[in-house]
């Protein structure tokens, strides 16, 4: 199954609240003192993350 990174804490946050299980965490690239959520890209998922970006 295929991933999705958030780049977002407040995004992951509320992806979280949801239900939605965080995979792995991983540093930014640029600035290590943020982080990467990447969670499993499923329908369901989809369909949360676009009604949270979307408002």
């Amino acid at each position: 199954m295929s991933k999705k990174r958030i780049f977002t804490k407040e995004i992951a946050m509320k992806l979280i609240r949801l239900g939605h299980e965080v995979v792995r965490f991983e540093p930014h690239r640029d600035d290590e003192k943020l982080m990467i959520f990447v969670f499993e890209k499923t329908n369901q998922f989809m369909k949360d993350f676009n009604a949270i970006t979307n408002k």
